[in-house]
């Protein structure tokens, strides 16, 4: 098997009209609110980093309903898109486990946030009509 150098990011449904988004604190000068997201590892497929990075980051638990939206092949990986439900916001956590800051937001709230990551904004705005 050959390992493909990937990345996901998610967006997290549940049963409110709001999602999980986080900033990451680490490794980047610059600030801004985004999908829970990450690379993969040898021998994972794209739905399971989707579904550890939404767990590592977020504490939300994704069982069956994932689906891929988009996958864009950028200059040094492939991104797979996905979006996930979830049951319950109450395995929620304040804090992912490398520090990333976890906040609830609305749609709206996210498209007018200034410091809301470009790419996953771009994204949402493509897929607006696919989530409940």
């Amino acid at each position: 098997m050959t390992y493909e150098n990937y990345a996901v990011a998610t967006l997290v449904f549940g049963p409110t009209d709001i999602f999980p988004m986080i900033m990451n604190l680490k490794g980047s000068s610059v600030l801004y609110w985004k999908f829970p997201e990450g690379r993969g590892k040898e021998g994972e497929a794209p739905e399971e980093t989707a579904i550890r990075k939404v767990k590592e980051e977020t504490g939300l638990i994704i069982k069956d309903r994932i689906a891929l939206l988009a996958k864009r092949t950028r200059k040094t990986h492939v991104l797979y898109f996905f979006l996930a439900q979830t049951e319950s916001f109450d395995t929620l956590i304040e804090q992912g486990e490398h520090g990333e800051y976890v906040e609830m937001f609305t749609e709206g709230g996210i498209l007018r946030n200034r410091t809301f990551f470009g790419l996953h904004r771009e994204f949402l705005e493509q897929i607006r009509d696919k989530y409940p």
